[in-house]
């Protein structure tokens, strides 16, 4: 294994997660394919799982999500002895299970994620209100999952909007209310031990899919306790070059006001003239994707599923809605349905 693993800690130094540089030769269990057309599939495990078109102008993307078993492994499962472990263990929370969470990643047999480097962050809504604090993600400020409680209210198909916080996307069927997972989960949600929910972000439709919890979150949602996340977030980085003459011009009117204008700290000025100078590269959310020219591949197979779950008013219907606001005529030029 080639991976490097980096500690992350905020600014006030709080350690709130970890920096993977996944590079392994095997294909990764969850897969992601581009098509002509803002057309996107994702694989997991070698099945087609969520259809994906993105919409014209970006204005957001619907989904078709061919749900996968309760049963089906993505991620390790969490088993009543790793909550044993927690308990035995005496750390923080948060410390115990992004350790935890990194470990799995990392000595999984099977490759979980696709090459490259990840940020896995952690989050929790702080007010108990289902409202997820937003991570920095080097100096970009990345979307909170604010609608996390809604996750099992609308199954196919789904749809995202860029410009608002989504509602993240449930790869597996619903658990059952009465599911003996689900009963256990309510019980160690009860005693404030319930592991967290493990998210990974799509850049492409600006949200999440779900690849461990599902059962937990259900439990959650059930006893109206918003559960805690680990993100991960998939980064390049992005050379930034300053200008220089505007850089200085900058510093020198500064300069001016601090002759002027007394209560302005020596600290705040060091920090607004390394800003102007900050030369470092942006870390940017980007998902890896392969390329399939195959547009009409994709059209065939999403037909398919839209004519096996009988989606097809569904999606005339969100189309139409975007047309409305766009102003185009057909979000995808070929209709699908």
């Amino acid at each position: 294994m080639k991976n490097r693993i980096k500690q992350i800690n905020s600014e006030s130094g709080e350690f709130i997660g970890y920096t993977l540089e996944i590079k392994e030769e095997q294909d990764s269990l969850i897969q992601v394919v581009s098509f002509p057309g803002n057309k996107i599939k994702t694989q997991i495990n070698n099945l087609n799982t969520i259809y994906s078109n993105i919409a014209p102008d970006y204005w957001g993307a619907w989904s078709i999500v061919n749900k996968l078993s309760e049963e089906a492994q993505i991620f390790p499962f969490i088993k009543s002895s790793d909550i044993e472990q927690y308990k035995l263990a005496g750390m923080d929370y948060k410390d115990y299970w992004l350790n935890q969470i990194r470990r799995s990643i990392e000595l999984s047999q099977i490759k979980i994620i696709p090459n490259g480097t990840w940020q896995m962050l952690y989050s929790e809504s702080s007010k108990g209100d289902w409202k997820y604090q937003n991570n920095i993600v080097g100096q970009t400020e990345l979307k909170g999952q604010q609608q996390l409680n809604e996750v099992f209210k609308s199954e196919n198909p789904i749809y995202s909007d860029f410009e608002i916080d989504n509602v993240p996307i449930a790869i597996k069927k619903t658990p059952f209310k009465e599911s003996g997972r689900v009963k256990f989960w309510r019980k160690k949600v009860k005693e404030g031990t319930l592991p967290p929910i493990v998210l990974l972000h799509l850049s492409q439709l600006s949200n999440a899919i779900i690849i461990d919890g599902h059962s937990r979150l259900k439990a959650s949602i059930l006893e109206n306790v918003p559960p805690k996340l680990i993100i991960l977030y998939p980064t390049i980085e992005q050379e930034i070059k300053p200008d220089q003459k505007q850089a200085n011009k900058r510093a020198e009117a500064l300069l001016k006001q601090y002759g002027t204008n007394p209560n302005l700290k020596i600290e705040q000025m060091n920090q607004l003239l390394i800003s102007f100078y900050d030369d470092r590269p942006w870390l940017v959310r980007r998902t890896t994707a392969k390329f399939n020219k195959d547009e009409n591949q994709w059209n065939h197979e999403v037909k398919a599923l839209i004519d096996e779950l009988k989606l097809s008013d569904e999606i005339e219907k969100i189309e139409n809605e975007i047309n409305e606001e766009t102003g185009y005529n057909n979000v995808h030029g070929d209709h699908v349905c």
